[in-house]
């Protein structure tokens, strides 16, 4: 099986680049590695150049701190060599800690890339996500569903910890009718460095994902409704439509006015309240199309 690295520097400082030449001289090339700079910072540049660079249909994510099992990429090429439908696929992930894991990390392992222990390998269900680390994916879709529409989450920008790219990645891959899998015998250890497994960077962890919600929540929404029939879509609507007098007015608070007027404008375009500029963006992704893989 023909293999290449391609390694992104992304404005390090550190002098990964020189590093990994070193490392790669020592271990006497055992495929190619391609070194590529992106110096526009954020994760998400950072990728989309790598996949550009590569030379092959198939690629995978793997950070520094993941480390692959050594049949993971003999095992994903199977997987997805087996079903064209599959868009990306994901594996497990377990903690590789440098110090005892605390008590509070079993409720917010998932933010730490750490699998599920009851997920079973198969197509994903709705709202359940595959994480970067360890991400297979196909390069002609992952070009295809940014090519029109860059990405609108720039992920981890130095020491930003804004997040959300994963989860961007996953959607778009849906929104052009594809299917996320799982399975459970790729695996990979994550380290998880003791600076990581403070509360303090636990919490600015999830306030990174909560700062990209609005945009993650409109691509949810955007997949579910594509998903439903027109019958159903024209209910939704008449629904709105009658609840607007009501929420406008404050009536009954349990309806969420911009909830509603934001399900009017992902079924029909017409936009009664100001919007920001990413969500009338998303939109536009559902003029994508599969493509032959």
């Amino acid at each position: 099986m023909q293999v290449e690295l391609i390694l992104v520097d992304n404005q390090s400082t550190d002098d990964t680049a020189q590093f990994a030449q070193k490392i790669w001289t020592e271990l006497m090339h055992p495929f190619p590695m391609i070194l590529v700079s992106e110096p526009k910072q954020g994760l998400s540049f950072a990728r989309y150049s790598g996949v550009e660079s590569a030379n092959f249909d198939l690629i995978v994510f793997c950070d520094d701190d993941n480390w692959l099992d050594e049949d993971y990429l003999v095992e994903a090429k199977s997987i997805m060599d087996s079903q064209a439908i599959i868009a990306a696929l994901g594996g497990y992930g377990a903690a590789a800690p440098e110090v005892e894991l605390p008590e509070w990390f079993e409720s917010y392992k998932g933010g730490y890339a750490i699998s599920d222990d009851s997920f079973k390998s198969g197509i994903l269900p709705e709202g359940v996500y595959l994480t970067g680390a360890g991400m297979v994916f196909r390069k002609a879709i992952f070009l295809h569903s940014f090519e029109n529409l860059p990405s609108l989450l720039s992920d981890r920008m130095g020491n930003k910890l804004n997040s959300g790219g994963d989860t961007e990645i996953c959607l778009r891959f849906l929104l052009m009718g594809y299917q996320l899998y799982y399975n459970r015998n790729l695996k990979y250890n994550h380290f998880i460095p003791k600076e990581r497994l403070t509360e303090n960077y636990r919490d600015r962890l999830f306030a990174g994902f909560e700062d990209n919600k609005d945009i993650i929540e409109f691509y949810q929404k955007l997949v579910r409704f594509n998903k439903i029939g027109s019958l159903a879509k024209c209910k939704i609507i008449l629904t709105v439509l009658l609840k607007l007098p009501f929420t406008s007015l404050k009536i009954i608070k349990r309806w969420d006015l911009k909830r509603d007027l934001v399900s009017i404008y992902v079924l029909t375009g017409m936009d009664f309240i100001r919007l920001s500029k990413d969500w009338k963006l998303i939109r536009k992704l559902n003029e994508y199309k599969r493509i032959e893989t």
